[in-house]
């Protein structure tokens, strides 16, 4: 779940946290489906904007 705006893509941060990056590869060789989704905070509620791309 990604909070900024504008976001176009979502890639893990292979030099900040390796183990993550490592790891989600993993599950995503292993089946697991893998999908970043961009929503904003109007102040009240969590509103769904739109599914960002994922890149390896």
């Amino acid at each position: 779940m990604l909070r900024s705006g504008g976001a176009r893509f979502f890639m893990a941060n292979r030099e900040r946290d390796p183990a993550f990056s490592e790891a989600l590869r993993q599950a995503y060789d292993g089946g697991v489906e893998v999908r970043a989704l961009g929503f904003r905070f109007d102040g009240r509620s969590v509103i769904y904007r739109e599914e960002i791309q994922v890149l390896w």
